[in-house]
């Protein structure tokens, strides 16, 4: 069984705050936004705490 990752933030990120490489990490469980897609640059929606999964719905929507 292969084990699903996930985008994680590696500390508390403020709504407002653009995605940088060292704000996320793959970590398990696999239960939000996949490692295959690139976050950095995206917009924080809402505050994500420290560790925490990252899920599409705590990000500004993409445009284009």
């Amino acid at each position: 069984e292969v084990a699903r990752r996930s985008w994680h933030a590696t500390r508390a990120l403020p709504a407002g705050h653009r995605l940088a490489a060292d704000d996320i990490v793959a970590l398990r469980p696999g239960t939000g936004v996949p490692p295959s897609i690139d976050l950095t640059g995206r917009i924080v929606r809402s505050p994500i705490e420290g560790g925490a999964v990252i899920t599409d719905d705590l990000l500004e929507p993409t445009h284009g």
